[in-house]
């Protein structure tokens, strides 16, 4: 694609728009976002008015020609006056429609280049805002929509605003012409109007909050979809697909329902508009004729009927166009209401102070530790916490209380604690992410290197990813690259991968296992070579021997942090790691530091670090081999690419894509569009040779005239309002659930290596911009088409009555905008595909902006990130502004017809004087007068309906090469119904593989008795999840090899039911933060009790910490009401009482009522919350449990705490276990060693740690 013109540059745009918005006034108003957006672009708005005047005055020339026109057919001119009148005539139809032609194109390109600038301005400041948004203010999926639908209603601003006052002139001008042509009659399209206005009227009460519920139906729906895709994995392990498939459609049945909602309204106005535009000349003509007729004055003759038509053509057009911006400046005023809301929310408090050297010479308060500070002068301080007070979130309580600690620079300090004690919330407020309620953080880094505890990464190859952002066009220093992929462990893993550190890591690095995420990411800080790195748990995804020899190599004492006198914060569970702290800290349940000081020191104190047993540690290590990644991850070739997927945009159309939609539609609800619309066609075609007979007939028979003339009108009302309502209110609505439930299906059941190859932003991107065109943009096209095809018929048929050797221009005129349209469209085709490719960049960009925004804002990468954004944005605006540049090329050349048939017809009419009457001229111009409107809505409808069938074109490609991957589940059988009623587990001589032929299993037997306890363990890339996932059937059995369960093999099973039968907890909690804590833990909806809810809560020892947090949101929720009626803000009694109802209600159902985003959990609470999940599955499900890594992020007092629970509530079930740490299994009854895909060791615990040379034994001892 070419480069758009210098004049549109994105960085520029963006940073006047954030100019504006930065210098608005305060308080902001209303308006406020729309006219800091008005001020940017002031002069792009100016440009425009000089093309539109000029248009609007020669449009209004028209009804002089026609008037000329019939005078010159039905008049005897001398031989001279005649040629001269002829030449005049041919020669102001050239200029009037030609210079219509170049002004409209002029005016459409510069209103074009005004939509593109304000999208880019718009998006610029929302991604902006993204990156200084308080976290947790708005759902992610809140930006997306924004940047998405909202940004896209916002464009139509600048044309809004143009035709508002081009509409105005207009029809104040064709006002004072048909003032001059019938007098005080003048007044009745005004008349109209008003009656029109006054329906309008009742109707845009609710046009607002209709649209609102309607935009935030869809926000909700997005939402759902994007937290459950990005949960696809453990959504098919712990066989929830039909749940959460319903979960998804309901949310879409209920936006269908706003949508109805909504578009009633808008149909209202449709029809109100196509009202004015019917009785307008019926009511004025018909009026004018009955007083002309009690009067006896002149009646209505041939020259008076068709100037007075084209006139109010001219006044009814722009009250037509004033009446229809009504609901189209209602939708976005709302999506700026929308931005703003978003633009004007809360700031992240960074209230950090930043040490500097007058710290150093001893300015500081008194109130600080002076002994703390004299011991530790603040020019060796990397960061000083003072008596400060955290919480998590702005409604709960503190976690942390008036906790004091000095970091020395260069320092290793290990920060440890139970789980919920407030690790990471420590770690969160250094990063200045969440201000302390009291007490100050110093620190001497503005810039820290950070690794959350769920890994954060970038789409691209490996080494993109560890090499900086995005928008970090530097080259990497290859020596410092290689060191730091040594030390985090990373050669063999590129050796395994397919394109070795060119591999794309995929959407969230889904194409990596667990502990390659994590190390990758580590690689990332490491890289980036920054004096303080925060380390949040992410030792907890590796295994024995990767873990040492990261210690070794970058933590421990001769590390490459030691050697940089690199500042380290390393959160911990894993108590073998605290004797390398220089610093431990060391918190408890109440929020406070249990204690604090060297590993020498607290060893000889009577606290919790003089109660740790550290295992002995084996010395001597050796290279670790067979390392292949591909047991715990999903390869992906590069070369795997769907050649059908990536070659829609070259298709140059297929015709049974319209059968595809037209079946979504259904025959019925078709017909009946198409009758409406042919009878609509049929009676405006006759309206205007039954006005010719009306102004012939000299003032006779009047009431009949009229009358019919009335009637014809009426009918066509009726017809095209019943054709609006169809498509808008039957077929969109029936369609776009429709398509929406196959798109739905597909994804869902689609194999899990679709998800690994395949970005989220692009899947996301098929469920918001191809379903919005779906239902606004297709629906509409097609209406378009049928009802302007219809319309071009009717009118030409009427042209060859009354012109009939007008005709022999229409082969020549239909052939020539037949090839336009060819041309045309299959550019325009291509574009249209491009670029719903091509918004699927920035929606990528957005939703990494946002998922990993603490860690872009620790790193100080935020112009990066920023950079990044427009590069994409400037990528995806490219074919969407070259389609409106074709558009309006199409528009030029349609228009430069015009004057052509114009010419014709004056040129005929010259030539055959006096055998032409002034009524068939007067049809016949006035014809004309419409006809580039009909042929340029026809093509741009056609056009429109091509491209916007690229959603469909997409959908149904998707459908077709996405399989599902279990295509014959309705020929399967289904499983008993409390199967697995025993637990027997069998393997024999399995092989399962990812991607042929690379095998992640290979030939593994082992029987499994039932109720028996399992461990499976094994280096980093073994086979450990991939063996529970061939049981689960998310890889591919390969061979003769079998699983049966209770004796029934899984391959004769559906995949589904499988999984619905087994209870799996995941390693990432699966959890939709917008539903409530009894949805997500009764996630299978089989209805369970309150009281087994709490009791499963109570369990796991969250029950009391959820009720502590919703007393603590609750008391929040008071005390800013209270703030806010003490200040003026608020004075509403009722709503005052309905709230404290609300609450007192919330308070009396419980916790389980309350949001999962309003009582925020770490991350090992989440996954004692996952473990409380399953004990609630134990009656819908069988005797098999399979636990992934379940305590990788809970201290080792939780992980016995689960293990409890685990060994007592599922005591008669067969449990299997992955785990990396080995404490974890070693209670049970048997220990599976995996190694490159192998069963290399098989027996208890006990007996295989005893085993001289053993695979397991070496394990113990970190041995590689």
């Amino acid at each position: 694609m070419p480069p758009l013109a210098k004049s549109l540059d994105v960085m520029k745009t963006r940073e006047a728009m954030q100019r504006q918005w930065d210098k608005r006034r305060k308080p902001e108003g209303r308006f406020s976002l729309m006219l800091a957006q008005f001020k940017c672009l002031w002069r792009s708005n100016i440009y425009i008015v000089a093309p539109r005047f000029i248009f609007i005055l020669l449009r209004c020339c028209q009804p002089l020609l026609i008037s000329r026109a019939i005078t010159f057919v039905t008049r005897d001119l001398p031989p001279f006056e005649n040629r001269n009148e002829a030449f005049r005539l041919i020669l102001m139809t050239f200029v009037i429609y030609t210079g219509m032609a170049l002004c409209n194109a002029m005016y459409e390109r510069l209103l074009a280049r005004l939509n593109t600038l304000t999208r880019m301005a718009l998006i610029g400041v929302i991604h902006n805002r993204c990156l200084t948004i308080k976290d947790g203010v708005f759902d992610e999926s809140a930006a997306v929509t924004l940047m998405s639908s909202d940004s896209e209603d916002v464009t139509s601003f600048g044309t809004l605003f143009h035709e508002l006052w081009s509409q105005v002139l207009e029809l104040g001008i064709g006002m004072y012409m048909l003032a001059e042509e019938l007098g005080w009659v003048c007044i009745f399209p005004l008349v109209v109007v008003l009656c029109v206005s006054k329906a309008v009227k009742s109707i845009t009460e609710n046009l607002t909050d209709r649209h609102m519920a309607f935009s935030m139906a869809t926000q909700m729906r997005i939402s759902t979809t994007k937290a459950i895709l990005d949960s696809m994995k453990n959504i098919k392990m712990m066989g929830l697909v039909e749940k959460m498939e319903a979960k998804i459609q309901s949310a879409r049945e209920y936006e269908i329902k706003q949508y109805i909602a909504f578009y009633r309204l808008l149909v209202a106005f449709f029809v109100s508009s196509v009202a004015l535009h019917l009785f307008s000349p019926a009511v004025t003509l018909i009026i004018y004729a009955i007083q002309a007729q009690l009067r006896g004055a002149k009646s209505i003759d041939v020259n008076m009927a068709f100037t007075s038509i084209a006139i109010i053509e001219i006044v009814a057009t722009p009250a037509n166009t004033l009446l229809g911006i009504l609901p189209e400046a209602a939708a976005v005023i709302a999506a700026f209401d929308r931005i703003q809301t978003y633009l004007l929310s809360p700031d992240r408090e960074d209230k950090r102070e930043f040490l500097d050297k007058r710290y150093a010479n001893g300015d500081f308060d008194d109130h600080r530790d002076a002994a703390l500070i004299a011991r530790d002068p603040l020019d060796r301080v990397a960061i000083n916490i003072d008596h400060v007070t955290i919480r998590p979130a702005s409604t709960a309580d503190p976690v942390l209380r008036d906790i004091s600690a000095a970091l020395k620079k260069g320092s290793l300090v290990v920060i440890s604690g139970v789980v919920g004690t407030g690790k990471t919330t420590l770690a969160k407020a250094l990063l200045g992410d969440l201000p302390p309620d009291s007490g100050v953080i110093q620190t001497a880094y503005g810039s820290i290197a950070y690794c959350s505890q769920m890994a954060w990464l970038t789409n691209g190859t490996v080494k993109e990813a560890i090499c900086g952002p995005p928008g970090d066009n530097s080259a990497p220093d290859e020596g410092w690259y290689k060191r730091v992929v040594h030390v985090c462990d990373l050669e063999e893993d590129f050796d395994q991968m397919p394109n070795r550190d060119r591999t794309v890591v995929g959407s969230r690095g889904i194409t990596l296992s667990g502990g390659q995420k994590q190390r990758v990411a580590l690689a990332r800080a490491v890289y980036a070579r920054r004096n303080l790195i925060i380390l949040d748990d992410v030792l907890s995804a590796l295994d024995a021997t990767t873990e040492r020899h990261i210690v070794k190599n970058l933590i421990g004492p001769n590390g490459l942090f030691k050697e940089l006198g690199t500042t380290v914060v390393l959160i911990t569970h894993a108590t073998q790691h605290l004797p390398l702290g220089d610093h431990i800290i060391v918190l408890d349940d109440k929020g406070e530091i249990a204690e604090q000081g060297t590993w020498d020191d607290l060893r000889a104190e009577a606290g919790y670090i003089s109660k740790v047993v550290l295992k002995e540690k084996a010395e001597g290590e050796e290279k670790a081999r067979n390392r292949a990644e591909a047991g715990d991850r999903i390869e992906v070739p590069p070369e795997e690419q769907d050649s059908n997927l990536q070659g829609i945009t070259r298709k140059a159309g297929d015709f049974s894509l319209y059968g595809y939609y037209f079946s979504a539609i259904g025959p019925a609800r078709l017909l009946l569009l198409l009758g409406s619309l042919t009878l609509y066609a049929i009676l405006l075609g006759v309206i205007p040779y039954w006005l010719q007979w009306m102004a012939e007939s000299g003032g006779g028979d009047m009431w009949f005239y009229t009358g019919i003339y009335f009637a014809l009108t009426l009918g066509a009302f009726l017809s095209v309002a019943t054709a609006v309502a169809t498509i808008f209110l039957v077929i969109a609505p029936h369609s776009g659930n429709e398509l929406h439930a196959r798109l739905l299906r597909t994804v869902m059941y689609a194999p899990q290596s679709y998800f690994a190859k395949t970005d989220t932003g692009t899947t996301l991107n098929r469920f918001s911009s191809d379903m919005m065109m779906l239902d606004r943009q297709l629906p509409f096209a097609l209406f378009q088409v049928f009802q302007t095809l219809f319309r071009v018929l009717s009118q030409c048929i009427l042209l060859g009555v009354v012109q009939p050797l007008i005709t022999t221009t229409l082969p020549f005129t239909i052939l020539a905008v037949y090839l336009i349209q060819k041309v045309y469209l299959a550019t325009s085709r291509q574009l249209r595909f491009l670029d719903l490719e091509a918004r699927a960049l920035v929606g990528a960009s957005f939703l990494e902006t946002l998922e990993g925004v603490a860690t872009i804002r620790a790193f100080g990468w935020q112009q990066a990130f920023i950079r990044d954004n427009v590069r994409k944005l400037d990528l995806s605006l490219r074919p969407d502004y070259m389609l409106m540049c074709i558009q309006r090329w199409l528009d030029v050349v349609l228009d430069l017809i015009v004057p052509g048939l114009a010419i014709c017809i004056i040129g005929l009419a010259v030539a055959l004087k006096g055998t032409t009457t002034g009524g068939q001229i007067g049809i016949a111009l006035n014809v004309v007068l419409q006809a580039n409107q009909y042929l340029l809505r026809l093509v741009e409808g056609w056009t429109k309906l091509e491209t916007s069938l690229g959603a469909i074109s997409r959908l149904r490609a998707f459908e077709r090469d996405v399989q599902p991957e279990d295509p014959d589940q309705a020929h399967k059988t289904q499983p008993p119904p409390a199967w697995p009623a025993r637990g027997a587990v069998e393997f024999s001589n399995l092989s399962a593989c990812y991607n042929p032929p690379a095998l992640a299993l290979n030939g593994i037997s082992i029987a499994i008795s039932p109720g028996t306890k399992v461990g499976v363990v094994g280096r980093t890339g073994g086979g450990k999840s991939s063996l529970l996932l061939s049981l689960l059937r998310l890889v591919e059995l390969e061979g003769e090899g079998t699983v049966r369960v209770d004796g029934l093999d899984i391959r004769d099973l559906p995949r589904n039911a499988v999984r619905a039968r087994i209870i799996t907890v995941p390693q990432d909690p699966m959890l939709v933060m917008t539903d409530t804590v009894r949805q997500n833990l009764d996630v299978t909806g089989t209805n369970v009790l309150d009281e087994e809810m709490i009791r499963v809560l109570e369990r796991v020892r969250l029950w009391d910490v959820l009720q502590t947090r919703l007393a603590s949101a609750q008391a929040a929720r008071r005390e800013a009401r209270e703030v806010d009626v003490a200040m003026g803000l608020d004075d509403s009694d009722s709503d005052s009482d309905s709230e404290s109802d609300s609450i007192i209600s919330l308070l009396a159902a419980g916790s389980l009522n309350a949001t999962m985003k309003s009582l925020p959990l770490s991350q090992g609470q989440q996954q004692l919350f996952s473990l409380a999940r399953a004990l609630l599955m134990r009656p819908t499900r069988g005797r098999v449990v399979l636990l992934d890594e379940a305590t990788s992020n809970v201290d080792g007092e939780t992980d016995a705490l689960m293990q409890t629970i685990v060994r007592d509530e599922f005591s008669e079930h067969t449990v299997i276990t992955v785990a990396h740490r080995l404490d974890t299994i070693m209670d049970s009854d048997l220990v599976l060693v995996l190694d490159a895909g192998k069963l290399v060791e098989a027996g208890p615990p006990s007996e295989l740690a005893a085993r001289e040379g053993g695979a397991f034994r070496a394990l113990i001892h970190g041995k590689k």
